[in-house]
């Protein structure tokens, strides 16, 4: 499975790791669904106009807050209002779906956009929980979470057309057939890891999700690592979440109204209330709900800053865990704050980057 591209630049800046976007599509409160998908797809044209490598955008069920639950419905979408960037799942569920049908879904979006087009994939279920009538809906059962590692396994033989000689698929055409999609192992810790390794796959690391440090998670993935047809060396990419403002005191003032929403929202389900999502000017902050934020940001992951404050701290992540991709994750709900974001911290990695040892990057 040859991965091959018609771009031949490095994003953003020459001898750097790429910078790429992953767009989750947030409904914000009093924002339609209709405006919350055209808000992400003017997130990607500025991403597109900045120079990013990718973006990617998300499957999650079951949420109010959230518009993507249809990424390729939502990729055909995002390509037809851009030009160069890569676009892509960040991931496909692939236990919610048959492989086959993913195969097809994204041999179709290759042969509409020729070169631009990213397969990621991931093992979860992508609802909000793991609700039972969710699963359900989904359908998925324990066969399907336990038979994740084989479905990795004809998702890349279906998009590749190379299943070995007497395997039960091989006579199965997919259509179009096309030259082969990147097929990229999404994870949030070393089971994602070995599984990429093990293909010889490249492998995102959802940093953003805060749920383990990256180096032993990383360094498993490149001990691992067995070279395949689709890549020779190993190529990690990790997600961070960003909020970028013109000073560090607006990124965290910004960042404190995002805390305390969230704060807000988890008393709100917790006594059982439907969460409100906003913060009005009537509504004082209360003492606790501060030691609360105070204690969501202390174990947060996410990078804020001016630009070149934000810069510097990617470029310095970047140098700690040896990643060949760094894909920013904006958290701002509404559209015009994702949209600063990006156009700052692609001004800002310009001006602070240096040359870094980067493997080659699958196109």
């Amino acid at each position: 499975m040859e991965i091959s591209s018609q771009r031949s630049d490095t994003a953003v800046v020459d001898g750097c790791p790429r910078l790429s976007i992953l767009e989750g599509t947030p409904i914000q409160a009093d924002l339609s669904a209709y405006a919350a998908i055209q808000q992400t797809i003017e997130v990607a044209m500025a991403a597109d106009e900045s120079g990013y490598y990718r973006l990617w955008v998300t499957e999650h069920h079951g949420s109010r807050t959230t518009a993507s639950s249809a990424p390729a419905v939502l990729i055909a979408a995002v390509a037809a209002h851009t030009t160069n960037v890569r676009v892509g799942s960040g991931g496909v569920m692939l236990s919610n779906h048959p492989p086959l049908v993913v195969a097809e879904q994204f041999s179709t979006l290759e042969a509409l956009y020729p070169g631009r087009i990213d397969l990621g994939i991931g093992g979860a279920s992508g609802a909000a929980g793991s609700v039972t009538v969710y699963e359900e809906a989904l359908g998925r059962t324990p066969r399907s979470v336990s038979d994740y590692p084989r479905h990795i396994d004809d998702l890349v033989g279906f998009v590749s057309g190379t299943f070995p000689a007497g395997h039960r698929y091989a006579d199965i055409a997919v259509s179009p057939r096309v030259g082969a999609v990147p097929i990229f192992v999404l994870g949030s810790g070393e089971k994602g890891a070995t599984l990429a390794a093990e293909r010889g796959l490249p492998f995102a690391f959802a940093h953003h999700l805060g749920l383990a440090a990256p180096e032993p998670v990383l360094r498993r993935y490149r001990a691992s690592f067995v070279p395949s047809a689709a890549r020779a060396e190993p190529y990690a990419m990790l997600s961070v979440a960003v909020v970028c403002a013109s000073t560090d005191t607006g990124a965290d003032d910004i960042v404190f109204d995002l805390a305390l929403t969230e704060v807000r929202r988890r008393q709100a389900l917790d006594h059982g209330a439907a969460p409100s999502g906003q913060r009005r000017p009537d509504q004082p902050v209360t003492s606790r709900e501060r030691d609360l934020v105070r204690m969501l940001l202390a174990t947060s992951s996410m990078v804020t800053g001016s630009p070149s404050t934000v810069a510097d701290r990617l470029i310095e992540l970047a140098d700690r865990t040896g990643v060949d991709e760094l894909m920013v994750v904006p958290l701002e709900q509404d559209g015009q704050g994702r949209i600063r974001t990006v156009r700052m911290l692609a001004e800002g990695y310009r001006r602070a980057a240096r040359p870094l040892q980067a493997a080659p990057a699958p196109r």
